[in-house]
């Protein structure tokens, strides 16, 4: 499975990269935990999990499998894709291509139609790095500067099915607050 640099040289190679200029590394994403999400062509679905998020099929299915090849174990289920991206965020795909009884997003119908985070080191990067893949990116990525998200990277990106998605920057840069 491949690791981003961030992933395998950890803290100390952020400071460098963020003075380097845009990379062809994809952008990362870590720790969202699980996320499933129902995709209207599980094929294009895998791809650009694979491609522009770096993320890796998982689990006892062939990562050569066919989108039918992938549901054939269990009939009557939808076709699906178990995928690992970077360092923790596991996102399972399902085919709901004319299924009537499961919602278009098992997280998003959940959350009000809300993008669907995922968690990433450097959201300046990854920004850049969906734009050069010709990902549809809304607006720039914007740090909130107070309350208790004050220092967190925010950028919206839509999946080429339409799903928003959202790029989360860790933590780590949280500014102080005052008691």
């Amino acid at each position: 499975m491949r690791k981003s640099l961030l992933s395998m040289f950890g803290g100390s190679l952020l400071l460098v990269m963020t003075s380097l200029p845009f990379s062809g590394r994809a952008a990362g994403t870590h720790d969202s935990d699980y996320v499933s999400i129902g995709v209207p062509d599980l094929v294009q679905a895998t791809a650009f999990f694979r491609n522009v998020l770096d993320c890796e099929p998982i689990g006892p299915i062939s990562a050569n499998a066919t989108a039918s090849e992938a549901g054939s174990r269990h009939a009557g289920l939808p076709s699906s894709r178990l995928l690992l991206c970077d360092s923790g965020n596991v996102v399972e795909l399902f085919d709901n291509h004319g299924v009537n009884n499961i919602s278009a997003s098992r997280y998003s119908a959940k959350h009000d139609n809300e993008p669907i985070p995922l968690f990433a080191d450097d959201v300046t990067h990854g920004d850049r790095w969906l734009r050069h893949e010709g990902v549809r990116v809304i607006g720039s990525p914007v740090t909130a500067t107070s309350g208790p998200h004050a220092g967190q990277t925010v950028v919206n990106f839509v999946a080429p099915w339409g799903l928003r998605l959202q790029l989360v920057g860790r933590n780590t840069g949280r500014l102080a607050t005052a008691p």
